[in-house]
């Protein structure tokens, strides 16, 4: 499977030198662990999605001290 397959993107910001995206799971699988599982099991009942966030740097190096201060200020949270 490849990442296209695995992940929806929910939100994306880009800043001068990074884009930032939340992105999660289209499913969750399974576990061996039993209580993994069993939590697992019930996010999936519930529509719950795992997300993450997922930093692409540009020329590899990480943008300036305001743009994250700005990227902070106006999407604190992603609305997580």
């Amino acid at each position: 499977m490849n990442e296209k397959e695995l992940f929806d993107v929910v939100e994306t910001e880009q800043v001068p030198g990074a884009k930032f995206e939340v992105v999660q799971y289209k499913s969750l699988k399974g576990s061996d662990n039993l209580y993994v599982a069993e939590k697992m099991f019930l996010a999936k009942q519930a529509d719950i999605h795992l997300k993450m966030i997922r930093v692409t740097l540009e020329k590899k190096r990480s943008p300036d001290r305001a743009g994250r201060a700005l990227f902070h200020e106006r999407r604190p949270a992603f609305g997580i």
